[in-house]
């Protein structure tokens, strides 16, 4: 399954660019901050695609080089934002997590129901590893994910092209998602 963000190929239409871009960011970051050991092909951070070939092992030309001049700062800053956050948090650890270090919950706020897992319908969830809180859509359309209980900040926001957040929610309220984007906050003392 693959999602072009509304345009085949390369495009100069603003708001593919903008939506593959936030896109681009919400797979790093959640590639960056799962438990494991991060894999990233050479030049993620940098933005570069090779034009959507997932097989380039053979080429030997501008697809799979590195175009350093093309780089895409941006990206670059966003990326190392992402793994200074994974090294000083450290999310998902290394260890296996119990059902009391780990939860799940849905967009209403409720613990996420087993079946939700199975539901392709839905893809808006949250997540709370101790005092941290991952929000996802990972859906095309805009969605709102209701807040657990507590003063939130947010740490990073894959809406912001370096993913800065620093603004501030409290539980129980909506929280604004736009579609493919990712969030991490921290519970506030």
């Amino acid at each position: 399954l693959s999602f072009n963000c509304g345009a085949e190929g390369e495009t100069s239409d603003a708001d593919v660019i903008a939506l593959r871009a936030r896109l681009a960011r919400a797979v790093l970051a959640t590639t960056l901050l799962a438990q494991g050991t991060p894999m990233l092909s050479a030049g993620d951070e940098l933005g570069h695609t090779q034009d959507g070939n997932n097989n380039p092992y053979c080429q030997d030309s501008p697809l799979t080089w590195i175009a350093w001049e093309q780089a895409d700062d941006a990206l670059i800053d966003f990326t190392a934002r992402v793994i200074a956050l994974r090294d000083s948090l450290r999310p998902f650890g290394d260890a296996w997590y119990g059902a009391t270090d780990l939860s799940w919950f849905g967009r209403d706020g409720a613990p996420l129901p087993e079946a939700a897992w199975s539901d392709a319908n839905d893809r808006v969830l949250g997540c709370v590893s101790g005092g941290l809180l991952l929000v996802v859509n990972a859906d095309p359309r805009d969605a709102a994910i209701v807040l657990p209980a507590g003063a939130w900040e947010c740490l990073l926001d894959s809406t912001h092209a370096t993913g800065h957040g620093g603004w501030h929610a409290d539980g129980g309220a909506a929280l604004p998602l736009p579609a493919a984007s990712l969030m991490m906050l921290r519970r506030r003392a």
